[in-house]
């Protein structure tokens, strides 16, 4: 008699997922909080991971931002672009699509939006005079079909900002005494979510806004599953507060009011895993890549199943077995059914 087989079933999709790399050819260092950082060794971890996703035959691959650490600008003889290049180079092990958003740490550089547009092939919308990072890429399976949207928590920011999308985020951060006195990314006597009323935090504008509102509108309406990624974190109770968007708290109203839609959201930018489920949304902050010693890659596997995803964490990053709830039958199937009883 046969053995009865013990094999898993496959993914439906199957992506890695990095963050915080924040290379630059500079000693290692500390964070403010003392947390050690090892900003040489980032570029031959990113390396090492972008071959593993290579091998392991991800269809695709999420970088989160900060891809390279502001720091280049003061300690090291080699230009921004020459940094970046360097880590791109690492990231081409990998010979599938990556699909990147951009921190803080980018926009430290000398290194315009145009160029980041061009670098890492990120489709920037054109708001009047200014460039913001926001689009979505389907892809089909065979049990339904998964939107993934990226999105740019630095449309309203002072960071490389001029005109009404610096004075957006500037109404956020003149709550701040601190960043009035030119201490602008301090969130001294600061309270509760407030602290995050610093310059290294930014803001989504209300084009970005409405055009995410319309994104969920039709995948709802399509029986799409959803997943969305940005470099800040999306719910307060994944981070410390200090790392919220300016305006944290109409996105997530906005997304719980689609979570019947979203999976999950996934953000960088607290180099420390997070995690809450909240009304069936999986909201995950993935490890910096950064902050892992030497020997340490830092990074996730994510495996899609119809009925969950399934993040395989390596180095600082964690396990997770995350229950979809949500069914993949559009509004308009449901109508054709009931027609039919």
């Amino acid at each position: 008699m046969p053995k009865s087989s013990t094999t898993s079933p496959a993914p439906i999709l199957k992506f890695g997922v990095i963050t915080d790399i924040q290379h630059a050819p500079i000693p290692d260092g500390k964070s403010f909080s003392g947390s050690p950082r090892f900003y040489s060794n980032a570029l031959t971890s990113t390396s090492t991971i972008s071959s593993i996703f290579e091998k392991e035959e991800c269809e695709f691959a999420l970088n989160l931002g900060d891809i390279i650490d502001g720091k280049v600008k003061e300690q090291s003889a080699l230009t921004h672009l020459e940094v970046l290049d360097n880590v791109l180079a690492g990231m081409n092990n990998f010979t599938k699509p990556w699909h990147h958003v951009y921190g803080n740490h980018e926009l430290y550089t000398d290194i315009a939006r145009p160029i980041l547009q061009n670098k890492l092939n990120i489709p920037f919308v054109q708001e009047g005079s200014e460039l913001v990072a926001y689009h979505s890429i389907l892809k089909k399976t065979e049990v339904g079909d998964y939107k993934f949207i990226f999105l740019d928590s630095y449309d309203e920011t002072v960071l490389g900002r001029t005109g009404s999308k610096k004075a957006a985020a500037e109404v956020y951060l003149n709550k701040n005494p601190n960043y009035l006195k030119g201490e602008i990314n301090s969130p001294v006597g600061m309270l509760d979510d407030e602290v995050r009323f610093v310059a290294f935090n930014g803001g989504y504008g209300e084009a970005q806004m409405e055009w995410l509102k319309g994104e969920l509108e039709r995948s709802r309406d399509l029986g799409e599953r959803v997943i969305i990624s940005g470099h800040q974190p999306f719910h307060p109770s994944t981070t410390n507060l200090l790392c919220l968007t300016l305006n944290y708290k109409p996105m997530l109203t906005l997304l719980q009011s689609y979570s019947s839609t979203i999976i999950a959201t996934f953000s960088g930018h607290t180099h420390w895993p997070g995690y809450v489920e909240d009304r069936g949304i999986h909201h995950v902050v993935f490890s910096a890549v950064l902050e892992s010693e030497p020997g340490v890659d830092s990074y996730g596997i994510v495996k899609v199943f119809e009925d969950r995803l399934v993040i395989e964490g390596y180095g600082d990053e964690v396990n997770r077995f995350l229950k979809i709830f949500k069914s993949v039958e559009s509004s308009s199937s449901k109508k054709r059914k009931s027609d039919d009883l």
